[in-house]
């Protein structure tokens, strides 16, 4: 038994070969238990992992990311399967492929989360034809199943809204998490500069971790430039929520004064006053269509890929105007410190 828990565990080497039989064993023992459990030798298939490229609690990601942990449990749940969170970086031993990793992990497939400089790891997991699907990025490797959003065209949407409105001030509230979603969105506001000649400033792109907390300091921050912006897209909802609270604190009317528009995963526009013009996506069902996908796959293999992009959707509500003829400076206590011509 010692043995048998040091090859399951690698706490302590043991050879090749054991630990490979150590691990079939396993596995079989395992599937035979979940038939047990369902009552049926065709439902043998019961746990997928939801796989970060490392901790999977992490405020950086924002609420985006609740969300996701949202639509995979319950795309699993229906279909009667557990979800396990992996850490997929720092629980792999070197030794091991990932194939071998996730059979030690009790995993059948698994739906991933990616980020800038450690997407290679989706690339070697479709290498090895691991069941797997990508949220929220997509790849050129054509082994590699995704579905995510393509906000690009609907951020710069956004940003040109805001331009026909006169404005020419324009501040971006951006995740410091560069994943493709987001420097996305970073692109379309500079290319919707671009295209209008609105010189790029380098102070009006304010990067924050994603929360409410973000958003907040993004206004404080943002509102006591010596040029403050008359507009700010934000590109996470709870930075949304927290710019448009920071704003009410300050004073700092919206509208009128400054104009926002923001990011909605799901229906949190609608909850607030006003209710803010966002570009808009539904995070929790692409994990859930994601997971249902995989399932299918796993239950009656047909060798289709899953290669998905949807478009997001831009929606006009309270938030932006017209751009005002005199902008608003206001430092971070709410002091009002001077007021400027908006297009000087």
């Amino acid at each position: 038994m010692a043995t048998v828990s040091r090859a399951l565990s690698n706490s302590a080497p043991v050879s090749e070969a054991l630990r490979r039989r150590v691990l079939d064993e396993a596995e079989r023992l395992r599937r035979e238990e979940s038939s047990a459990r369902t009552g049926s030798q065709a439902t043998a298939l019961s746990r997928i992992g939801l796989v970060y490229p490392g901790d999977p609690i992490n405020a950086e990601y924002g609420g985006f990311d609740a969300a996701i942990m949202s639509g995979v449990n319950r795309g699993a749940f229906e279909r009667r399967f557990d979800v396990a969170t992996i850490n997929v970086v720092e629980d792999k031993l070197d030794s091991e492929s990932y194939t071998e990793f996730f059979r030690r992990k009790g995993v059948d497939a698994i739906v991933m989360r990616s980020f800038t400089g450690r997407r290679h790891i989706c690339e070697r997991i479709a290498d090895e034809e691991f069941p797997c699907v990508v949220v929220a990025d997509r790849f050129d490797h054509p082994g590699v199943n995704y579905i995510c959003y393509d906000s690009r065209r609907t951020t710069q949407q956004a940003v040109e809204h805001l331009v026909h409105l006169g404005h020419e001030r324009i501040a971006m509230c951006v995740h410091a998490v560069r994943d493709s979603d987001h420097m996305d969105r970073r692109l379309a506001y500079l290319a919707a500069l671009e295209a209008h000649d609105i010189p790029r400033r380098d102070e009006y792109v304010f990067e924050v971790i994603a929360d409410v907390e973000g958003g907040a300091s993004a206004i404080s921050r943002l509102m006591s430039l010596p040029e403050p912006p008359t507009a700010i897209v934000f590109t996470d909802p709870l930075a949304t929520l927290g710019g448009l609270r920071r704003a009410h604190e300050l004073g700092i009317s919206i509208p009128g004064e400054l104009s926002v528009i923001g990011f909605d995963d799901a229906q949190m526009r609608r909850v607030l006053y006003p209710v803010y013009t966002s570009v808009c996506q539904d995070a929790e069902d692409l994990a859930y269509t994601a997971t249902r996908w995989l399932i299918e796959e796993l239950n009656e293999p047909s060798g289709r890929r899953l290669r998905e992009a949807r478009n997001a959707y831009f929606e006009v509500n309270s938030t932006p105007s017209i751009a005002p003829a005199v902008s608003v400076r206001v430092s971070p206590d709410g002091r009002r410190i001077e007021r400027q011509e908006a297009g000087s």
